[in-house]
């Protein structure tokens, strides 16, 4: 199965974004193929999950908010992903 986790930003020390590296490594480690789309990553890759970091600008929150939405469902269409969790 190919699993989406969906984060607007990931960095080494948040509570959402260890939960959601966490759950990627679990989905991964059961073997399913992970995807993960952010718009902002900050720090190293994953190792075995495919990252996708989103062109997501906006000139408000609510704005990038609803293009990293638009994104991605885009990129969600384009990687065949059968589930897709969100975690913000």
């Amino acid at each position: 199965m190919r699993v989406g986790i969906a984060l607007l930003r990931w960095f080494p020390h948040g509570g959402a974004q260890r939960d959601a590296l966490l759950t990627a490594e679990a989905c991964r480690a059961a073997g399913h193929e992970v995807h993960m789309y952010v718009r902002r990553w900050d720090g190293g890759p994953p190792e075995g999950i495919t990252l996708r970091v989103l062109d997501a600008g906006g000139w408000t929150n609510h704005g990038r908010v609803a293009r990293f939405a638009a994104c991605l469902a885009g990129a969600r269409r384009e990687d065949a992903v059968d589930v897709l969790l969100g975690f913000e």
